[in-house]
This record gives structure tokens, C-alpha cells and sequence, in this order.
């Protein structure tokens, strides 16, 4: 962005202060044109002339300039990081910033090359074009391209010779490139070249990829490669490409309609999860014509157990005894001669009934819950691997017990119990796992016991093994040595305990909210997870919360929130955080010790705004009955936070805007005000009434054009409060904003100033620069278009064409229109620097106001059209009036008078050429009605 380059002297004169913003145009010299015919290349291409680099207008992009080469779509300068490409496609490139590397052929070489690593998707061969021939959208490349391809993925050593190259391709134009026929494989990767016949050959184009050939087999196409699965279910398969292996082809069961051969087969891993029985089929999960085979053992050494081609239709089904944890191999085909496709398999298993008594399997326990005495018999029991091996229960049988309470469990064989038929007739053992389903072969139980305190005859006592309602845990009842099996009652009992308080997690905290004293008993409390680490816990030498409650607090007014145990309870410690639920982010005040050992913390809060408060003891000490005490000291409101009659007031030139809450103590500028641009955040409002009518400029940058505010801003305006939007912006100024509106005198605005996002506050100087007139005949083409197509962006400041410098002149007024005093100022920015000018008038808008095509530029204002004052531009590109412009060459006879309205516009001379080969363009035209 230029500097604002009109001179403070200047700005206090005309009452003028904005940042000028330059436009861009492309750059001048056309390319040479290739002399030589399509079928006859010269001995040497012409060299193109270097263009101009093109600029940004309004820090926007006017015209893309290439950029330089980076790993993309777009090809990588450096082979060794070119991007990964795959199959057949149209990929976009531009060599404009590429070098010439050493890395491949040195023989046709290519120069300014770029690359590509591009992997096959079928068998046969490729076609690499930058010709139209592919169907390329961008059709022709804009240079004389070649195009190499090397085997294998990684950068080919320096002067390594390309596999395959094509320098110009038959029927292409522009000495575009076609490399046809290249055989590649599916899966395998090749490095392309792309670059110039010659040094400096850079352009545009279509880097267009075709295929032609069969997709490569699946994964799983030989047993070796069989993909791994397990359990019930439906698993898809595809051997659309599969080939036909000489594994699982010569078995004798499968020999069905003439053959025992399973074309196009591919392979599957099965294992069970049971012991029993398992159904393999293809029935309505495939259109194809099926056959199947389920085998054991290994690849190369199968043994088919079943196979079958039709079953239900022209689709298989194959089924035989399985093992659990064992693996079989699955082969699913064609009938010979028929095509593959796709579909499922289905897999269903049955397990196996057990033989042993009730309970003997862990799989298929005997059910059992709450206070409950029930009669077993171990008497034929097997030894199951489940379950812990130190101390090994012998000839086993299992339980699944479902607590009804929270509390301690007890689980006996003794008849300490009260169980009615005493002791069991044998020596016994019990474990007792958490959770629900078979513990792993190995695992130790969470509590055992052998010979049970005071029991006879050797029987157990499992008693403190703590339970939760409702949760379900396995017990394994057997004999302390092989073969001791016997009869006896399992008795199981629970004794309740108090559970804890429901806010004892802080998923499921007390809602509280206001300012008060709230109760809580921590008696029951556990330590959870949460809030145990936080630094700013740490006192006398830990950062733990023991037996911790949760509360979810509302604030009900803004300011500085007192949370505090102080008078009551053991030794406590209290912890906040920002927001409810289980905290994500760092604790915002922590404490222990403030009033003697209870705990009192301090924090800024927001009216209606949810904190997580998290209340236990110091590590070690026991909880108990203690009261809460919140009281909040509340700060004051943002004095601008409302529109209305809170707002604030803007007046010419910088105002001072701070939506920082921290200038007003914790309670931050709330809102979140709508408008076409964002939702603004943290929003304050002024307001602004003009004094004159004109444009008015607000700004939150300075007089070069830099950021004035440190944080992203959103700005707009309204017709009043709860109106219409006038304008808007989000960025101007990097992440600043600035904007213009036409005013009338005596009108008030209201201006909205916030954060582009939740939390983005701060302060800025806001400019606000009233204009005079009224500009029209803007050179952006929504009016007559620029001459070239040389139109400036579109920008709340008026403009004209762009110009040689890759500027447009913006022409402004200041001062006051009034014929008995005179103090009008016109000021020309943007135009070409230190060259001459005139300011003119005309007696009409020509073309109703869209001007005509003139030089460079728009002819706007004219009929009598007469000079006002010679001058020209600075080094800056501004020129500004010297001389009283109501007296000085008035289309009126020199003579104005009271509703005059005078068109005003600033020519202005330019290198000769210029963008559209002229040697003077013109800024926009202002339109100003005299008064007395």
C-alpha cells in the first residue's frame, strides 16, 4: 500500500485526511508473435519481452501474476517435492517462476522445468499432453513445452535420459507437447517433467493425463495376500479384476458341474470366536454367478472342508465345525467362465451347547443378582483357561452378578452366612472379576479367596469387594486342587453404603446461580479425574482437590465475584473455572488456605455468563458439612454498549474508540450487532451528524495507510438505531477497516465499531473526513467501461482508470461551497507523480453521468468546460487548488450564482504509451451545488 501521501499543512486546509489505496494494471509490452508456420519450427524461438509485474489495489489482487512455484496442482519447481498425483485428469500449471534444475535429461532438455509424481491407476498406457487433442479445458499451453517421463518415483539423477519424451506434438499448436503410449502399471509411480524448448520459455496450460487399460487385482487376489477378518458379519469383496491362482483349484469336493475350479477367486483370513458351528455364504449379497470354499490349515498346504457353486440361485453357501481362535481360509469366485463383481459374504456362527453342569463355561454363566443364596454342583465341572492361574480354580464353574446396591459385597461357601445347608462338601476357591463376559486366559481376578477366617472343611469367605448398583461382575467358583469338585450354596450379600452427592462428578454438577450462602456435604465425596493438576492449586506441596463437588454457578451481575467457605466446615480448597461442564481449559483462581484453613478465591465475572466451581478438601482431610458463600462487588457497563441514547459521539477528524472492558472494570461491551459484512462482536456504538453534505470517510487507519486500532475490526453504518445499513467493511487496512458513505447536512448516523470475533477487543484511533460534493463517473466498469480494460477495483473511495503507475486518481473536495466565502479546495490523489495536470470544470455530467472514453481514461465533466488552475502532481502523485475556485475559469461567465451546480474533474498527464497507448488519463469527476 502507498503512504497517504497529502502533507499534515494540507489536511488542516481542507479538512481532508484518508489513506490512498493504489490500483494495479497488467503490465505494458505485448509478446512477439512465432513468425514460423505450424509445421515448419525455426531454427531458434523468438525470446518473449519480460512483461511488467503486476501490482495490488486496495491490498487486494488486481490481476493474478502467476506467483511463484510451490507444490500443488500447479507442479513443484524442485523435483523433490513434487506433488503426488494419480490417474487420469486435467492439472492446471504456470512456469512463470521456475527454474532450470540439473536433475533428469540433459538431451532435449527442458528448460524453467516443473514436476509432477504420478502414480498409475490401471495396466496399459498412458497419454501426457499439454495439447487441446485430451480434452483439456484451457486448451493449447500458452509456450513451447516438453515433456519427459521417468520410471519409478524420486528425482532421476543429474543427466539421467528420460524413458519417454515429446517435444512437439503432431496436430498440436503452439509447438505444444503429446507423449502417447507409455506402458505403466497399476500402483507404480512416475516422475514428469514439464518445461520450455528454450531458456526463458515459461507459461500457462493444461497438463492433461489419460489411461487407458484393466485395474489391477484386488489386494487379497492370492491366499498369501488374504485379508484378515474374524467373527459374524457381512464382508464385502470385489473380484471384478481378480485373476485365477493355483491355489484351492484341484479339490476334489468342489468338483461341481464339470469342474472344481473357482475362477477369478479372492482370499479370506477367517477366525472364529467361538466353538461350534459356521455358515459362509453369498445368498443375496452378490448378482454375480458364485462358488465358495472354506479350507483349514495354510496357504500352500489347504485342505477344503466345504464348497459348493449353487445354492440359492446361482449363488454358494458352505458351512463346517469351527474352533475358537482358530483361522480357516475362505475362497470366494466365479463359476468357470463367468464375470466377477462385487458383494458380500455372510458369516454366521452357532456355538457349541457345553456337556459340563450349569455355569461351566464362562461364556454361558448362571445369572444371579443382589442378596441372593443359590445351590451349585461342580460335579463333572471342567478346567477352563479363563480366568486367573495363581491360585488356579479347578473344575470351575462361573457366575454373573448383577448388584442392586452400592456398597461392600460379600461371597461365601461358608455358613457363616446364614446359608441353610452349611458348608460345601469340598475345598473350595472364589474369584470375583469386575465387568461383565469372560476375563482373558491368564488374567488375575481383582479379589480371591481360598479358606475363608472361622469356615470348616476348607470353604471360602470373599468379603469388602466394593459393588455399584447396577454393574455386573463375574464370579468363578471351583476347587483348590484337580478333581475336587462337591456341592454347596453360594451365598452373596451386599452392605449398602451412603453413596456420594450427585454433584460428586463434574459432568453432573448442582446448578446454582445469584449471590448467596448454598450448602454442600462432601461427607461421601470421591477425588475425581478432573481439576487435579492445576498449577495455581498448587499449596504446601500439591495441587489435589480431595473429595471434590461441583457446582455450575450463573452470575446475576457484572464485577468481581467473592467464592468463600470461610466460618464453616474442615479444612477446605476451592477452584473456578471459565464456562460450564467439565472444564477444558486452565483453572481461572484456586485456594486454600485464607480465612484459617477454609478458602476464599476472588474472580472477574460476567451477568448471565455460567463458571464451573469445584469445592473439596485440602489432600488428606476428611470432608464434611460446609456452606458456599458467593457475593459479587459489580462493576460498571460500557458507556457505549447500546445504541441510543448510550452512544457515543463522533465529530471530524480522530476519535479515540475503545471497546476494551478492562477500562471499565470486568464487564466487557456486549451485543453482537448483524450486519452484511460480519457479525460484529464486543460492539459499541456513536453516533455522527454532518454538517455538510458529501462524502464522509471513517477510517480506523492512519495517514499511511497503517492499522490505527490493535485488534480486527468490523465497521458500519446506519440510518439510525434499529435502521438500515448504509455501509460496511471487515478489512482495509490489513485487519482494519475503513469505508465511505454520501451524507446529507444535518442527518445523524449511527456508527458501529466491534470485533471480528468473540473476545476481540481493544482500542484505534477512528478518522473521520467529511467531503464536499457529490463523486460519480467512477472507472471501476460498472459505468462505461476504462478504455482497455484498464478499470480500477471497486473501492469506497471514487476513482478513476488505472493509470501508468498502476495508481487511479481519486479527486476529492473540501472546505465550504459558499459563494460570499469561498473555501473550496480540490485535491487530485493517485495520479501519475511529478507530471502536469489541469483542474477543469464543465457545465454538465456528460452521458448522464457515466462519462466517455478519453485517453486513459472518462471524460466526465463538460459543455463549456474551462480551466480552473494549471498544476501538476507532486512526487507522491497528489496536486492540489491554490486559487479561489469559484471565481477562477466558471462556465457561467465567470460569474456564479446561489444553485449553481458545477462538474469539477482533474486531467493529468501520464508516460507516453500508458496502459491503453495513450499519454493522459483523467480521475473522477465531482459534482458541488453553490450557496450563499
Amino acid at each position: 500500500m502507498k503512504p497517504f501521501t497529502f502533507a499534515f499543512a494540507i489536511v488542516a486546509c481542507t479538512g481532508l485526511a484518508f489513506a490512498q489505496t493504489p490500483a494495479t494494471a497488467n503490465g505494458g509490452g505485448s509478446q512477439r508473435q512465432n513468425t514460423a508456420t505450424p509445421a515448419q519450427k525455426p531454427l531458434q524461438k523468438p525470446e518473449q519481452q519480460k512483461k511488467k509485474t503486476r501490482g495490488v489495489i486496495n491490498n487486494r489482487p488486481f490481476f493474478g501474476n502467476g506467483g511463484s512455484i510451490a507444490a500443488g496442482v500447479n507442479g513443484s519447481d524442485d523435483c523433490a517435492s513434487a506433488p503426488a498425483i494419480t490417474g487420469s485428469g486435467n492439472f492446471a500449471f504456470d512456469s512463470t517462476a521456475a527454474t532450470t534444475g540439473t536433475a533428469g535429461s540433459q538431451d532435449i532438455r527442458c528448460n524453467n522445468d516443473i514436476w509432477w509424481e504420478w502414480t498409475a491407476t490401471l495396466n496399459g498406457d498412458a497419454v501426457f499432453s499439454t495439447c487441446n487433442d485430451t480434452g483439456a479445458t484451457a486448451g493449447e499451453a500458452t509456450f513451447d513445452t516438453k515433456i519427459h517421463v521417468y520410471n519409478g518415483a524420486g528425482c532421476p539423477a543429474d543427466l539421467q535420459a528420460s524413458d519417454a519424451n515429446n517435444d512437439d506434438g503432431p496436430g498440436c499448436g503452439g509447438f505444444s507437447s503429446h507423449l502417447s503410449a507409455f506402458p505403466v502399471t497399476a500402483g507404480s509411480t512416475y516422475m514428469v517433467q514439464l518445461g520450455g524448448w528454450s531458456a526463458g520459455e515459461v507459461g500457462t496450460g493444461v497438463l492433461a493425463i489419460s489411461e487407458a487399460g484393466t485395474p489391477p487385482p484386488a489386494a487379497n487376489d492370492e491366499c498369501s495376500g488374504a485379508e484378515a477378518i474374524a467373527g459374524d458379519g457381512a464382508f464385502a469383496f470385489d473380484n471384478t479384476a481378480g485373476s485365477t491362482g493355483t491355489e484351492g483349484q484341484n479339490e476334489y469336493i468342489c468338483y461341481q458341474f464339470g469342474s472344481s475350479t473357482i475362477d477369478n477367486d479372492v482370499w479370506f483370513a477367517w477366525t472364529a470366536d467361538l466353538d461350534g458351528d459356521v455358515v459362509v455364504d453369498t445368498c443375496g449379497g452378490t448378482s454375480m454367478d458364485s462358488k465358495l470354499s472354506i479350507s483349514s490349515g495354510s496357504c500352500g498346504a489347504l485342505t477344503s472342508l466345504s464348497c459348493n457353486d449353487d445354492t440359492c440361485g446361482l449363488q454358494s453357501s458352505v458351512g463346517c465345525p469351527v474352533s475358537n481362535g482358530s483361522t480357516y481360509y475362505i475362497q470366494v469366485g466365479n463359476f468357470p467362465g463367468a464375470t466377477g463383481g462385487t458383494g458380500n459374504i455372510n458369516v454366521v456362527q452357532t456355538a457349541t451347547p457345553p456337556s459340563g453342569p450349569a455355569g461351566d463355561e464362562c461364556s454361558s454363566p448362571i445369572v444371579i443378582a443382589g442378596n441372593v443364596d443359590i445351590a451349585f454342583d461342580t460335579t463333572g465341572a471342567t478346567t477352563g483357561t479363563a480366568g486367573s492361574q495363581d491360585p488356579r480354580c479347578n473344575n470351575d464353574i462361573w457366575f454373573e452378578y448383577t448388584a442392586d446396591a452400592d456398597g461392600n459385597a460379600t461371597f461365601s461357601t461358608c455358613n457363616d452366612t446364614g446359608a441353610t445347608a452349611g458348608e460345601a462338601t469340598f475345598d473350595t476357591k472364589i474369584h470375583v472379576y469386575s465387568g461383565a463376559g469372560c476375563p482373558a486366559d491368564g488374567q488375575a481376578s481383582d479379589a480371591n479367596n481360598d479358606d475363608g477366617a472361622g469356615c470348616g472343611a476348607f470353604s471360602s469367605h470373599l468379603s469388602g469387594f466394593g459393588v455399584t448398583s447396577g454393574s455386573t461382575y463375574m464370579v468363578q467358583l471351583g476347587g483348590w486342587s484337580v478333581g475336587e469338585t462337591g456341592t454347596g450354596i453360594l451365598s452373596c450379600s451386599i452392605e449398602a453404603v451412603q453413596p456420594p452427592p450427585a454433584n460428586d462428578d463434574c459432568a453432573t454438577p448442582d446448578a446454582i446461580a445469584g449471590q448467596g450462602s448454598f450448602a454442600y456435604d462432601n461427607t461421601q465425596g470421591t477425588t475425581g479425574a478432573e481439576g487435579q493438576n492445576e498449577g495455581i492449586c498448587y499449596d504446601f506441596g500439591s495441587s489435589a482437590v480431595d473429595n471434590d463437588l461441583w457446582f455450575s454457578w450463573t452470575a446475576d451481575v457484572t464485577g468481581d465475584a467473592t467464592v468463600d467457605t470461610c466460618g464453616s466446615g474442615p479444612d477446605t480448597k476451592i477452584s473456578a473455572y471459565d464456562g460450564s461442564g467439565c472444564p477444558s481449559a486452565g483453572s481461572i483462581a484456586c485456594n486454600d488456605d485464607t480465612c484459617a484453613l477454609q478458602s476464599s478465591i476472588t474472580f472477574a465475572v460476567t451477568s448471565g455468563s455460567t463458571y464451573t466451581i469445584q469445592t473439596g478438601n485440602f489432600p488428606g482431610a476428611l470432608g464434611g458439612a460446609t456452606t458456599l458463600n458467593i457475593a459479587i462487588s459489580a462493576l460498571p457497563d460500557h458507556p457505549y454498549d447500546d445504541c441510543g441514547t448510550t452512544s457515543g459521539v463522533l465529530a471530524d477528524g480522530a476519535n479515540l474508540v475503545d471497546t476494551t472492558g478492562a477500562s471499565y472494570g470486568s464487564n466487557p461491551a456486549s451485543g453482537s450487532n448483524v450486519s452484511s459484512c460480519y457479525t460484529a462482536s464486543e460492539d459499541v456504538w456513536y453516533s455522527y451528524t454532518a454538517a455538510s453534505s458529501g462524502l464522509v470517510v471513517l477510517a480506523l487507519c492512519d495517514l499511511a495507510g497503517n492499522p490505527a486500532a490493535d485488534f480486527d475490526t468490523v465497521l458500519s453504518v446506519y440510518d439510525s438505531c434499529g435502521g438500515s445499513e448504509i455501509a460496511c467493511n471487515d478489512d482495509y487496512c490489513a485487519f482494519m477497516s475503513a469505508l465511505a458513505f454520501q451524507a446529507t447536512a444535518g442527518s445523524t448516523y449511527m456508527v458501529n465499531v466491534g470485533g471480528w470475533s468473540a473476545g476481540e477487543v481493544g482500542t484505534g484511533a477512528l478518522s473521520v473526513i467529511s467531503t464536499l460534493g457529490n463523486p460519480y463517473c467512477v472507472g471501476d466498469g460498472n459505468g462505461t467501461p476504462c478504455p482497455c480494460g484498464n478499470n480500477a477495483p471497486a473501492s469506497f473511495l471514487p476513482t478513476g482508470c488505472v493509470n501508468s503507475s498502476a495508481s487511479a486518481g481519486t479527486l476529492l473536495g473540501g472546505g465550504s461551497a459558499s459563494l460570499s466565502a469561498d473555501s473550496v479546495v480540490l485535491v487530485a490523489a493517485g495520479v501519475v507523480p511529478s507530471l502536469p495536470g489541469v483542474f477543469f470544470s464543465g457545465q454538465n455530467a456528460i452521458n448522464g453521468g457515466l462519462g466517455i472514453q478519453f485517453g486513459d481514461g472518462l471524460r466526465c465533466a463538460g459543455q463549456n468546460a474551462v480551466r480552473i488552475e494549471v498544476t501538476g502532481s507532486d512526487g507522491n502523485g497528489n496536486a492540489i487548488t491554490t486559487v479561489e475556485v469559484s471565481t477562477n475559469g466558471q462556465a457561467f461567465g465567470n460569474t456564479l450564482s446561489v444553485g449553481d451546480v458545477v462538474n469539477y474533474q482533474y486531467w493529468y498527464r501520464q508516460p507516453p504509451g500508458g496502459l491503453c497507448g495513450n499519454s493522459h488519463n483523467l480521475t473522477n469527476a465531482l459534482q458541488i451545488v453553490w450557496g450563499a
